[in-house]
């Protein structure tokens, strides 16, 4: 027998202790990234869900005249609005912050809202439209504000 066809692999040589450790690393990395990140994802998730959250939001900001003057007529917003955006709910679920792009026929902005479940429905607190670009027109927008 020749002294090349004996010669084991690295992966023959190495096989029994890298997978058990690959295992334990993946595990690892699985754990860190689902207890650190799974509330975010559950937000999403949930915003994802709640089509009316952010249709009637739009709506609202839709109908301010300034909104309309700077931004222009607002386009509807995609599921990717969303997902680029930034969602908090409360623990209770019953209570949401969120900040959203929008598009407008003008320019783009993006839309800050704050919203309180009342049974199946939610009850605005504020929403404000941020515009940033073209810097000549970057303002903030308040078209719903409810003081407590």
């Amino acid at each position: 027998m020749s002294e090349y066809s004996s010669r084991r692999t690295w992966w023959q040589q190495n096989m029994k202790w890298f997978v058990p450790l690959a295992g334990v690393f993946i595990l690892i990395i699985g754990f860190f990234t689902f207890t650190m990140f799974g509330d975010h994802f559950n937000n999403f998730a949930q915003a994802y869900a709640e089509d009316d959250l952010v249709e009637n939001a739009v709506q609202k900001a839709g109908e301010d005249p300034r909104v309309r003057e700077v931004v222009g007529e607002i386009m509807p917003v995609d599921k990717m609005a969303v997902l680029n955006g930034e969602v908090r709910y409360s623990e209770d679920n019953n209570a949401v912050e969120m900040t959203i792009k929008i598009n407008g026929t003008k320019t783009s902005a993006m839309m800050d809202v704050a919203a309180e479940r009342a049974g199946e429905q939610w009850k605005y607190h504020k929403i404000d439209v941020r515009i940033k670009n073209p810097p000549e027109k970057k303002q903030t927008i308040r078209v719903l504000a409810v003081s407590e």
